[in-house]
């Protein structure tokens, strides 16, 4: 339904709505208000929208599952259709009604994810004229927060008869961001899972002995190895590093030192690929990227490969290829993290953040700081020195202690396919959330 606004009947930011999902800013010619202004747009499409193609295909949901604030649109839409169908229900009621019908699940503390927009904006996109039961005072109540905007997230927690943080840390970090906040639903920890049929390649569910799965590891690193980076040697480690190029997930902290990480990346003992991809308006990031193409090109680096396109087919290739499969998000901002619960038979070298926190740690290595500190200055300092120590260690265990790599390889994967699938998530939601 969303991509028919890209239709010549349209003017130029209708048609914007769809045509280019994330950026505006750096790509499209916008302003910042203006830009403010499609976001909205694009929200109200996915909420009011949906809750209109449900209507009209004749469906009528039990519960209705927002994730995100940037569903908060749909909830309104519900509470406005209830008010306009029950012309004798209080507000109260309403909202008690809606409750009944939405849960709601946050999956990040970062601003990025719960956005904050004018009331003048959200109030004109939504035409709030005076003539229906919804109006600037009522959003303020359901989603003012202390700068005098509208927060989404806020809408969607006080719309929802329950919600859910999505690891069992990121629940203290999402209670301690809500506390205080009247009329909001209760908060749970159902941590996140991943299809483990789509992401586990076959021979590594087959493998049920560490020399089976050291096998399985060879074969898919040798295959990445000749498509991307073909003077690399199959032999020696590989970590890879793959997700979203975001400022807290700091693709960079392994080159705080860049002569420690150019020795280790000539030493002959690791190899390393990193891939991602910035936001398009956040030019930041984008420098970044670049500022570490070029390292990659330098002598300095031999071993080092940046890889472009990161999507769905080179993540899994990442994840089949790698030995150690790196995580470096700044805590506590990793609400949970996922690309860890994917990577098929790689060991995990992580912060201990997000689902990080509940793995086996006997089946990775955990280095770095659980709690915030006092500045990310110190904060990023202490995490490097642990990341040193941990890839020395990880790089001790792969050549001197084989034996107990290959089964710590095994068991990190049955872990993975034993706790963290999606049908184990899903089936939290169904007794936790939905009944």
């Amino acid at each position: 339904m969303g991509a028919r606004t890209d239709i010549e009947q349209n003017d130029y930011l209708a048609r914007l709505n769809t045509r280019r999902l994330y950026g505006g800013t750096c790509h499209s010619g916008l302003n910042t208000e203006e830009l403010g202004k499609r976001k909205v747009a694009q929200f109200q499409i996915l909420g009011q929208g949906a809750v209109e193609a449900l209507r009209r295909l004749k469906y009528r949901p039990r519960k209705y599952h927002l994730n995100e604030g940037h569903c908060a649109f749909a909830a309104l839409e519900l509470l406005n259709r209830t008010l306009l169908e029950s012309e004798n229900m209080t507000l109260q009621e309403a909202v008690k009604h809606c409750k009944s019908k939405i849960v709601f699940t946050t999956h990040t503390p970062v601003p990025a994810g719960n956005e904050s927009f004018d009331f003048s904006v959200v109030s004109q996109m939504m035409n709030l004229n005076g003539h229906g039961p919804l109006n600037v005072e009522l959003l303020k109540i359901l989603g003012g927060d202390p700068f005098g905007q509208f927060n989404l997230a806020s809408c969607c927690m006080r719309l929802s008869g329950k919600a859910n943080a999505v690891s069992q840390k990121h629940l203290g970090v999402a209670k301690d961001m809500w506390e205080g906040m009247d009329g909001i639903a209760p908060l749970i920890g159902i941590t996140n899972g991943v299809d483990q049929d789509f992401w586990q390649y076959e021979d590594f569910k087959d493998a049920d002995t560490p020399e089976k799965t050291a096998a399985a590891k060879l074969a898919h690193k040798s295959e990445v190895i000749n498509k991307y980076a073909p003077w690399f040697d199959p032999n020696i480690a590989l970590g890879c590093w793959g997700r979203r190029w975001a400022a807290y997930k700091r693709p960079q902290l392994f080159f705080r030192d860049a002569e420690w990480a150019s020795n280790i990346l000539k030493n002959g003992k690791l190899q390393l690929i990193i891939a991602g991809k910035p936001h398009p308006d956040d030019k930041d990031r984008i420098d970044d990227w670049n500022n570490l193409l070029k390292l990659s090109k330098s002598k300095d680096f031999p071993n080092l490969v940046l890889l472009p396109g990161y999507e769905l087919g080179m993540m899994k290739e990442l994840q089949g290829a790698a030995d150690i499969w790196i995580n470096t998000p700044r805590s506590p901002n990793e609400a949970s993290g996922t690309s860890g619960m994917k990577a098929n038979g790689a060991i995990n070298l992580t912060i201990p953040d997000g689902w990080a926190c509940e793995m086996e740690p006997t089946n990775g290595f955990l280095f770095g700081t659980y709690a915030p500190m006092s500045n990310i200055f110190t904060q990023d300092n202490a995490d490097f020195e642990g990341l040193k120590e941990a890839v020395n260690n990880a790089l001790t265990m792969h050549y001197f202690n084989r034996k107990d790599w290959n089964r710590k390889m095994l068991n990190s994967n049955r872990e993975r396919m034993e706790r963290w699938s999606m049908k184990r998530t899903l089936g939290a939601y169904f007794e936790k959330l939905y009944k």
